[in-house]
């Protein structure tokens, strides 16, 4: 899925313009020097994001990922944070290490007052900030709370979902159970078991459907869109799964896995149009 990893051993967050401490007495003085300019590299707000809330730990490893334009890294305490194309936080996996307190402050004040109220002692180990600005908490005890961009706190609204939605998708993933699906901003997201996702407008009309990093759309998923379209990939790129599928003015945007992970672009027929550009996947993905 990456295209490009670079190691890095035991540099000090911010080391910038010195010489970098390596436990590898071979590691070349140049080795370190290109390590040192990929650090200043990262957008400012992913650097001021490392220094505030992780200052003076190590950088292990730095992913980008050219095909959605962010960045992964991966501290050496084990902690990894995304970032996307400007450097906004994504998503950070505390896993069992060291859970920082101050990262509530990263919620909205809304969300932040309900987890003290619901659970005082909380720790945190997983947040995540989905494409729409929704936040999703883990803690400690594996609780998970799901909030709106303001801070609320997001019900299962399984039941209110429009029954043309409720058909679709359930000939995408008949082999899937339903988690929770929230309501915001006249959007219905469907959480399934497996970790896909799937979006709906009010009036039950197909958005977005997308499997976590690694994996990938079911056949009984692509069943459901045009033939055109699903041949292409098939025939052009019969080495990938499809990750994405997203609706669009002109017709779909669909995304494709590794190991030559693309964008593209069909009509509404399912003609191929184009390979997506820069700017159509950072709205997509800052949307």
């Amino acid at each position: 899925m990456f295209n490009k990893v670079i190691k890095l051993i035991a540099v000090p967050l911010f080391a910038v313009g010195v010489t970098l401490v390596s436990c590898d007495n071979t590691a070349s003085h140049h080795e370190n020097r290109q390590e040192n300019k990929f650090l200043t590299m990262l957008p400012d707000n992913a650097q001021s994001f490392l220094e505030l809330y992780f200052p003076g730990e190590a950088v292990d490893t730095v992913y980008e990922d050219k095909n959605d334009f962010d960045l992964t890294v991966e501290l050496q305490n084990g902690v990894e944070i995304e970032f996307n194309s400007k450097g906004d936080w994504r998503k950070v996996n505390l896993k069992k290490k060291n859970a920082q307190s101050d990262m509530f402050k990263l919620l909205p004040k809304k969300a932040q007052t309900h987890i003290k109220s619901v659970s005082p002692d909380a720790e945190l180990r997983k947040l995540v900030r989905n494409r729409r600005n929704r936040y999703e908490v883990t803690l400690k005890d594996k609780e998970v709370y799901i909030f709106s961009r303001t801070g609320a706190v997001m019900t299962n609204e399984t039941k209110r979902v429009p029954s043309n939605a409720s058909v679709m998708y359930g000939k995408m993933f008949p082999a899937d159970s339903v988690v929770m699906a929230t309501l915001d901003e006249g959007l219905y997201e469907i959480d399934f078991a497996s970790g896909i996702k799937v979006c709906f407008d009010r009036l039950g009309r197909f958005e977005d459907a997308e499997a976590p990093k690694g994996d990938e759309l079911p056949e009984s998923c692509l069943e459901q869109f045009p033939k055109l379209m699903v041949n292409y990939v098939k025939k052009n790129h019969a080495e990938s799964g499809v990750r994405r599928i997203s609706r669009k003015n002109y017709g779909y945007m669909l995304k494709t896995t590794k190991p030559n992970p693309v964008e593209l672009c069909f009509s509404k027929q399912g003609d191929y149009l184009r390979q997506a550009n820069k700017n159509d996947i950072e709205e997509e993905v800052l949307e």
